[in-house]
């Protein structure tokens, strides 16, 4: 009896821990894939750096919904206005950006990076801008991956230094 118990116990233990395993995860994104995020990266930094830059040309890195995050702004839907919101962002040089980790599974992957500028406002001197990104790509029917989410924030407030007064009358 006791060997019997015993026996069943283990069959009992035995089907709950076969159960209770996981299903098989999708591989992780391949490193063709991974090149094929940072190409995609790479172009749409030199766009950046384009002189005239060429914000239709990076509007057309995202999904036709695609929804862009900026700090201290409502969401950017679409990538109309994605353009729109590219278009109107001060001009900027020295822009470099550092992909630190792209990931994913299936058709989605996601990269986490830190990007600096010198930004010059309207009426104001240059200042340096640094911050820190979170994307999320989505495989496109084609093959191709194209931004779907894009959050970013800044380190700091621009540094930019101050108007000179106005002269006194």
């Amino acid at each position: 009896m006791k060997k019997s118990a015993l026996a069943f116990v283990a069959v009992i233990c035995l089907g709950f821990g076969l159960g209770c395993q996981s299903k098989p995860q999708p591989a992780g994104l391949s490193e063709a894939n991974r090149t094929a995020i940072r190409q995609a990266v790479q172009a749409f930094v030199n766009n950046a750096k384009a002189q005239p830059r060429n914000d239709k040309a990076s509007a057309a890195f995202y999904e036709e919904d695609a929804i862009m995050m900026p700090p201290n702004h409502p969401d950017v839907r679409g990538r109309a206005a994605i353009e729109a919101f590219l278009a109107s962002f001060p001009p900027f040089s020295d822009y470099r950006l550092e992909s630190l980790e792209i990931e994913g599974q299936g058709d989605l992957a996601y990269e986490r990076g830190t990007n600096s500028m010198t930004l010059t406002a309207p009426g104001g001197r240059p200042g340096e801008w640094r911050s820190k990104y979170l994307v999320i790509y989505r495989r496109q029917a084609d093959g191709s991956w194209k931004v779907s989410r894009e959050i970013f924030t800044p380190d700091a407030p621009p540094q930019a230094a101050p108007n000179p007064p106005a002269p006194s009358k």
